[in-house]
């Protein structure tokens, strides 16, 4: 298993906070990358808001 950080919200009141999770190893036909920068879009606040 790959460990992995990322962001995310556990409730619709709570705010974004790291969150370390495992990922499968990758496999013959996957490819590997590391993700250096990402954003998050204003829909997807508002989808953990469920507003």
């Amino acid at each position: 298993m790959l460990k992995a950080l990322g962001y995310a919200t556990q409730s619709a009141t709570t705010p974004l906070a790291p969150y370390n999770f495992e990922r499968r190893d990758p496999g013959p036909p996957d490819v590997q990358i590391d993700i250096l920068f990402c954003g998050i879009s204003h829909s997807d606040m508002h989808q953990a808001r469920k507003e």
